[in-house]
């Protein structure tokens, strides 16, 4: 299965878009033109939760990113090594980041972490999201697979420094709530999952940029 992140990047350009409207001196038009904005602003992110849904992946009930990149001009050995040292770089502040390696398949498996924070309602929430991560190469291609998502949240007030413990959160079941349109806090939901696709974008994007990276002997 192939994950489209471009889909994903295009959604929050659409997060961020905003309508111009031309100046106007009369109250009344000022508060249509407004009505309107708001209006198409709530359109706009309705279809942008809409096809985040649509496209983040569920397999075996479970979240999973899964990708194959072609890239001839990569040898196996290439990626294998590339993999070790990116995973090193980008999760220095997790422990023991990798978990297994199998130099002969150009296989290897580690262990990532990223936190990130955000508001809804009258709540603030201090995520840590923890996933495994496998990365197989071959010559001319390779897989990158992520998985097995933890997720951790500790809660606080608006304004508030106070927060509780962090308790776990079953990620796949938020999800699998927020795709069947039930349940309360739907705007906590939205958040949380844009915030994760954003953040799952930007990594698999740095990670195939190190992972094809040429090296010239010195």
């Amino acid at each position: 299965m192939n994950w489209c992140w471009s889909s994903i990047f295009f959604l929050f350009i659409i997060f961020g878009s905003n309508t111009t409207f031309g100046q106007s001196s009369d109250p009344e038009v000022i508060v249509q033109q407004q009505k309107i904005k708001e209006d198409e602003k709530k359109t706009d992110y309705k279809k942008a939760i809409d096809l985040l849904i649509k496209k983040l992946p569920l397999v075996n009930d479970e979240i999973r990113y899964e990708e194959i990149i072609v890239d001839s001009a990569l040898k196996g050995k290439d990626v294998y090594r590339n993999a070790r040292k990116w995973l090193v770089e980008t999760f220095n502040d997790s422990k023991a980041v990798i978990e297994f390696v199998d130099e002969e398949r150009n296989h290897v498996i580690g262990k990532g972490l990223i936190r990130f924070s955000f508001s809804s309602g009258l709540l603030f929430y201090k995520d840590q999201l923890e996933f495994v991560i496998s990365i197989t190469g071959k010559d001319g291609k390779y897989k990158y697979e992520i998985y097995n998502f933890r997720l951790s949240q500790a809660i606080a007030g608006l304004g508030s420094q106070n927060f509780g413990p962090y308790d776990q959160i079953n990620l796949n079941e938020e999800f699998k709530t927020l795709k069947s349109g039930q349940g309360s806090n739907k705007r906590y939901r939205d958040k949380l999952f844009s915030i994760i696709s954003l953040k799952f974008f930007e990594l698999t994007e740095n990670l195939k940029k190190a992972v094809s990276k040429q090296y010239k002997d010195f």
